[in-house]
């Protein structure tokens, strides 16, 4: 006669020490009886996380803490985006600990921190920007990995998975809080192109106008602190991005008056939170407006010229106005910081120098900058600069070639 089966009963799960040595765990709380007389230390009964020391326990981030990998943007990353640092810097206080909440910012955060981390161990920052040993970070994009110089495929996969997901993901408009973690997703991705030098920021641009299509506008963010931070980056971003992306885009944007105005908002933002800061800030505001002017001037021209080199009085107008931005520049107070917010209003200047003491300025002036955060944009920056330089009388204007760059210079 068969055996009767034994009722079922559910198993009671003790300690975790205690299931590896095959005995009965006594349940006690917070550290069962078996353990603690045998001298050993007892996990408890609550849910145990196999990685908590660690991001992982291999691969590109093995002993590294969540600590280590925050440590390393809110040190070297987040300072490098606002022109002042403090409580006030969100990409500190709002979008680390938003990463410890959404696995798709915490993707993009760290690869925006392993990428820098690589970076920053070559140790490469002190060569000179356009000497045949620079390491000249190669592009990473999402159709091919290619090897870049002390980078490992860990954030490379890093970053482009969580630009895949971002792709996949089924943006619901009324869905608030799905819409501002996705357009923080992107922002990073952005800053990570920064640290990178990646030309993918023209596809991650694509990417942001879609979300922003799909979710209706700015309007349908809200009123907080998060989707303040938000729109202050975008305007800020998509201003700085326009002449990049094309001459018409930047023509237009950058004659909108709006576009400026809101451009500032994140300036005007530190400014409030530091009324000390206010001579740096009223520079750094002069220096960008300058940029602009310099952008317009050579844009607007090329609508009554169909010739870039037309001395006098284009050239003319040109060097002074380099010249006038130099003498801001160099205004500046010493040890001050906002400097590195002005990266793309030194890129904008320095593509129009004509002069070789100019050139000679804005090249010191692009490795000190390197030399600072270690972002390889500036290191593909400058190269193109000097691309630029070089096809000077070629009947090409500087503001058409600033888009065959293919890297967010910011």
């Amino acid at each position: 006669m068969p055996r009767k089966p034994r009722p079922y009963r559910p198993k009671t799960r003790g300690c975790y020490e205690c299931s590896k040595r095959r005995v009965s765990c006594d349940r006690a709380e917070p550290h069962c009886w078996k353990c603690s007389s045998r001298g050993l230390q007892c996990s408890g009964l609550g849910i145990r996380h196999r990685f908590s020391q660690g991001v992982a326990a291999r691969g590109f981030w093995v002993g590294k803490t969540i600590q280590e990998v925050y440590q390393e943007v809110s040190t070297h990353i987040a300072c490098e985006m606002v022109a002042i640092d403090g409580e006030h810097n969100g990409w500190r206080h709002i979008v680390l600990p938003m990463a410890l909440s959404e696995r798709l910012v915490l993707n993009a955060v760290l690869a925006a921190s392993a990428f820098h981390l690589a970076s920053w161990q070559t140790d490469d920052r002190q060569a000179p920007l356009l000497s045949g040993d620079f390491l000249l970070s190669s592009s990473v994009s999402p159709g091919a990995v290619r090897a870049t110089s002390g980078l490992r495929t860990g954030p490379a996969q890093m970053y482009i998975q969580t630009i895949m997901d971002l792709k996949k993901r089924d943006i619901q408009p009324h869905n608030r809080e799905e819409s501002l973690v996705t357009l923080l997703t992107i922002l990073t991705l952005l800053v990570t192109a920064m640290v990178t030098g990646s030309d993918d920021f023209p596809m991650l641009f694509r990417l942001l106008d879609s979300a922003m299509e799909v979710i209706g506008g700015e309007g349908n963010l809200g009123d907080t602190e998060l989707s303040r931070f938000i729109i202050r980056q975008i305007c800020k971003m998509r201003v700085y991005a326009a002449p990049l992306l094309s001459e018409d885009a930047g023509m237009a944007t950058l004659s909108s008056e709006t576009n400026i105005t809101r451009a500032f908002e994140c300036l005007r933002h530190c400014s409030e939170r530091r009324p000390d800061f206010i001579t740096e800030a009223s520079i750094i505001k002069s220096l960008i407006q300058q940029s602009y002017d310099i952008y317009l001037q050579q844009a607007r021209h090329a609508v009554l010229s169909d010739s870039y080199f037309c001395r006098p009085p284009q050239d003319t107008e040109s060097s002074w106005r380099v010249q006038r931005f130099i003498d801001t520049f160099q205004s500046f107070p010493s040890e001050s910081s906002g400097m590195q917010v002005l990266v793309w209003a030194t890129f904008v200047a320095a593509s129009a120098c004509v002069l070789d003491e100019h050139r000679t300025f804005f090249l010191r002036v692009f490795q000190s900058f390197y030399a600072r955060s270690g972002f390889k944009n500036l290191s593909r920056g400058a190269k193109h600069i000097q691309r630029i330089w070089d096809r000077e009388g070629s009947g090409e204007r500087w503001v058409s070639l600033l888009p065959q760059a293919k890297v967010f210079v910011m």
